[in-house]
């Protein structure tokens, strides 16, 4: 609803999820994110053209697929939390493979 009406945010956190092959969605499903109120919380953590949504979103697909429980509000912002704080040094591939 928000995507549709336009609203900033909305458009940017969409556009984002989408860019990782994914899609915000209403209920579980392969690909599809539920967790919207993390999606909000990643996207504020830093300026959006920083790119940490998307780094959260790929750094999670390439450590646990894109399989509906890789999609935890919890866990997504726990790893957005560890890029933010090593933002300068963080290896992400590195990252998916500890988490793998």
């Amino acid at each position: 609803m928000a995507v549709t009406a336009q609203e900033v945010e909305a458009v940017t956190i969409n556009a984002d999820v989408e860019s990782c092959g994914l899609h915000v969605s209403i209920g579980t499903s392969k690909n599809g994110i539920s967790a919207i109120q993390a999606l909000k919380v990643v996207h504020g953590m830093r300026d959006p053209a920083d790119g940490l949504l998307r780094k959260t979103l790929t750094t999670v697909l390439n450590a646990w697929g894109s399989d509906p429980t890789s999609w935890d509000g919890t866990m997504l912002r726990a790893v957005a939390i560890v890029i933010h704080r090593n933002w300068d040094t963080i290896d992400l591939s590195s990252l998916s493979l500890t988490l793998k």
